[in-house]
């Protein structure tokens, strides 16, 4: 027993005094936060505010909330963070379902109509009552159903009296003929009193306003209501009847779509209305009128609404919503009201003239709703993208003035382009421990910038450096993007893709440029050249001989207006050498990347069929001089495949990576490792790169210092293991199962799509930098660049063992269920820290792992990562 006590008594002190955690290879570094892409997009008709101050917003389209998908729903906080607790899952006949409107009761319950045939399993069909969590109300069912293929709810509106009126294009509700307007009562059975018998709307309800006498004003898209002409509006008694009153012997609205989406009882009794109209009672007045009490036109009220845009010309007026003041917000789809410019929302007076002091920023989708804030401010709801120069997708907040509220946003802004992701295709490591990514990329961390950006350690952006490079063509969608990014050993920065770098006096040099650290051009640098030329000329790669000169290769058919063909070699000074002369291809073909070997050959990839006018598909290797080396010819198969990624080893084997699927003959798919010879080397493991749907692509490589070798691509298998868009392979080509093992990979949001990795960067501190086209990196939001762990780091705690007798003389060692893989070491002697691993397989998790060992004195054990 004593020597049982021993162990007991040393093991455990040492167990705690070595526990750290240690993140698996692989796992992504938290503390390198460059921001994230919206986790939501699509498009928002209803926003909402709760009793606690959160905001509801509805509308068509897909979230991923902390590790779920939802659809249609949202909450946010007051400062437009989701609320990751609200997960409410609404399907529809063919996917998701989505929402037209929400409304909120006084206890917080949520009123929603829509499309959908179920609410988190339960059946409703297109109107549902959530509890403020966004579980299911058991005490409220209805549907709202039709014998057309297509059937919803528009909009729905809660009586004082807790009663629910809808509107929508529906026949049937809880298989009762109502047409397109209907009465709930408050657990969701149709209330028998309200029955239109003058008849049904003979068109979709789109909006629903009660008076302050009870009355219910309808519009939508109907033409008549029973035998009764409406046209777009009308109004009802409080059981249902058509008030007679209002609109009787009128034309109403008028027009090729002549349709009200919105309704806005008005103090003084009369009624603001909005949609797509271009007359009301013969009077024009395009898609904005206030009418009187009895329907007629307020003719001192006027504000046009207009869009000369495409093939649709008619603006659309979705929401109108009154200020304290008596001003009103106005949003939908338009470019000017009564001539004077305003995108999509506005401010107006009570006359209909356009509030001179709000001046809406620049966006791109129509305004459906907005909602005032307890701070002055309006958050407005719809289907653009970006506010101004700011990411705000579906909301956004501004103030009074039109300017928008940087505060309010779905998280951490990370890089993005126009209205989509950014792609960053190039990364550097700078001496000064701060990072350079390259790319497709506008806008950073809600600052714009010019496709190249340096952040610091933490991930944050620069702002002092802003690169002058401009984009090549002018036009809406054109935006300056780089390839490659190169740190010199003076610290200057070599930058080659598409764009031009204006100069004063010129010309302006394109595609390259030399940058001071500060961002600043050198001057010196091609000075009075005019870089590379062509249709669309591009530059891919640089690469820096041995003797400073610089290659460059691209898409283009002259460099400093001298004929060359995709490919070009420099002086130092950014001068064109003239003795080197290779042809890469065709006009049209493009010379991806280069890589030198040690006896200063040059290998250049890409995709093309000939090189110096001699039969070379894809890859080719050159002598110093440019010419071709004609003892290296690899056969690639012809047609749509290509090489994205040549490295070469210490020992000048060549690593080969792209899209394909034969070397030489032989099967290879996405990777291979050719002898310096150019023949295959057999001994490099052929497994390759697949995805579901069938080859796989490499994008990108990185031999570690160790030997092994980082892939990125398009790709969730690798030589057999599930991988999701990044791998390390040994030496010999067979997956390092330590890196990634059980890690989510790199993949967009959708349904855990694979992402796309085009640039990996090993760097000093033993960690590594990647960049891509992504929003997840296991399952860590991250916007197109993340940096992983190459090996165990101690960043936190280990799990504690905990030690057991067990019988014939022997303990149990445990570590808890949830721990994750571990190897268990063991050693005699502290003093000498020799461990030995006990445990032959370290992938081992589950129930509580239990080890048997004789008992042997003086023993201590550890965990560490594989």
């Amino acid at each position: 027993m004593q020597r049982l006590f021993l162990v007991v008594l040393i093991l455990c002190p040492i167990s705690i005094l070595v526990n750290a955690q240690e993140p698996r290879p692989g796992a992504t570094v938290t503390e390198f936060d460059p921001g994230m892409n919206p986790p939501y997009w699509g498009t928002a008709c209803r926003i909402r505010k709760t009793p606690d101050n959160k905001i509801i917003v509805a509308g068509n389209f897909e979230a991923w909330i902390n590790g779920q998908f939802l659809s249609g729903l949202l909450k946010l906080n007051t400062n437009g963070l989701p609320d990751p607790g609200f997960k409410p899952a609404l399907e529809g006949d063919f996917g998701p379902g989505f929402l037209n409107t929400v409304e909120i009761e006084p206890d917080g319950r949520l009123i929603i109509g829509g499309w959908f045939v179920s609410v988190n399993g339960v059946s409703a069909t297109n109107i549902a009552r959530l509890m403020p969590d966004g579980s299911i109300d058991p005490t409220f069912s209805a549907n709202a159903t039709s014998t057309f293929v297509y059937t919803c709810v528009n909009t729905v509106v809660r009586q004082p009296d807790g009663k629910i009126l809808i509107g929508g294009r529906f026949d049937f509700v809880n298989g009762m003929p109502r047409t397109n307007i209907a009465r709930l009562n408050p657990n969701g059975s149709v209330d028998p009193t309200f029955g239109c018998t003058d008849g049904w709307p003979n068109g979709e309800v789109h909006a629903i306003a009660l008076c302050e006498d009870g009355r219910i004003l309808i519009g939508g898209s109907f033409s008549a209501f029973g035998d009764h002409p409406r046209n777009a509006i009308a109004r009802l008694l409080p059981d249902g009847k058509l008030d007679t009153s209002f609109g009787e012997g009128l034309s109403l609205c008028q027009g090729a779509e002549k349709t009200v989406y919105h309704i806005l009882p008005l103090p003084d009794g009369k009624i603001l209305i909005g949609g797509c109209f271009e007359s009301v009672n013969g009077q024009l007045r395009q898609s904005l009128a206030k009418l009187n009490p009895d329907g007629s036109l307020d003719e001192s009220f006027v504000c046009n609404a207009t869009y000369p845009l495409g093939e649709w010309p008619y603006a659309t007026i979705y929401v109108c919503q009154a200020l304290p003041d008596s001003r009103i917000v106005v949003g939908g789809q338009f470019c000017f009201l009564n001539e004077i410019p305003r995108t999509n929302v506005a401010i107006i007076s009570a006359d209909g003239s356009v509030d001179p002091t709000f001046i809406p920023p620049q966006n791109w989708g129509p305004v459906y709703d907005c909602l005032l804030t307890d701070s002055g401010g309006i958050i407005v709801a719809g289907g653009f993208q970006k506010m101004g120069e700011y990411l705000r997708p579906m909301v956004a907040e501004l103030t009074l003035t039109g300017h928008v509220c940087k505060e309010f946003c779905y998280g951490p802004v990370g890089l993005w382009t126009h209205y989509d992701r950014a792609t960053v295709y190039t990364v550097a490591e700078e001496p000064t421990g701060t990072y350079l990514a390259g790319g497709y990329i506008t806008h950073a961390q809600d600052t714009p910038v010019n496709s190249v950006i340096r952040l610091d350690r933490f991930g944050k952006i620069d702002t002092n450096f802003v690169p002058t490079i401009r984009p090549l063509y002018v036009g809406e969608n054109e935006y300056p993007s780089v390839l490659k990014l190169l740190v010199r050993t003076n610290e200057k920065i070599l930058v080659a893709g598409q764009f031009t770098l204006p100069r004063t006096p010129g010309p302006n040099l394109q595609c390259i440029a030399l940058l001071n650290p500060n961002g600043s051009p050198d001057t010196e640098f091609a000075s009075g050249l005019t870089g590379a030329d062509g249709p669309y000329p591009i530059i891919q790669d640089i690469l820096i001989q041995n003797d400073n000169k610089i290659l460059v290769c691209g898409t283009f058919s002259k460099f400093h207006d001298v004929p060359r063909q995709n490919m070009a070699r420099l002086n130092p000074d950014g001068s064109l050498d003239p003795w080197f002369t290779p042809m890469i291809g065709e006009a049209w073909h493009t010379a991806k990347g280069m890589a030198y070997q040690s006896d200063g050959k040059i290998i250049v990839y890409g995709f093309f069929d000939r090189v110096n006018n001699v039969s070379r598909t894809n890859l080719a290797r050159l002598n110093p001089d440019g010419t071709l080396d004609t003892t290296f010819n690899v056969l690639f198969e012809p047609g749509w495949f290509q090489i994205d990624a040549v490295k070469v080893q210490p020992d000048d084997k060549i690593l080969v990576a792209g899209f394909f699927t034969a070397v030489n003959g032989i099967p290879r798919s996405g990777i291979a490792r050719l002898n310096p010879d150019g023949t295959l080397d057999t001994g490099f493991a052929p497994g390759g790169v697949y995805t579901e749907w069938g080859p796989g692509t490499v994008s990108a490589m990185e031999i570690q210092p160790d030997g092994r070798i980082l892939i990125g691509g398009s790709f969730t298998i690798v030589n057999g293991q599930s991988r999701i868009g990044i791998a390390r392979l040994e030496p010999d080509g067979t997956v390092d199962l330590s890196f990634g093992y059980a890690l989510r990979g790199i993949t967009f949001y959708l349904d855990a799509q694979v992402g796309e990795i085009q640039t990996i960067k090993w760097l000093s501190n033993d960690r590594i930098l990647v960049g891509g086209r992504f929003d997840l990196v296991n399952s860590v939001p991250r916007s197109s660049i993340a940096m992983l762990y190459a090996k165990p780091e101690i960043v936190g705690v280990r799990p504690r063992l905990s030690i057991e007798l067990a019988p014939d003389n022997r303990i149990l060692i445990k570590w808890p269920t949830n721990a994750g893989l571990w190897y268990l070491q063991q050693t005699g002697d502290l003093i000498q820290n020799q461990w030995t691993i006990v445990s032959g397989n370290p992938y081992i998790e589950g129930t509580n792992w239990v080890m048997s060992l004789p008992i042997i004195t003086n023993q201590f054990f550890r965990l560490i990562l594989p």
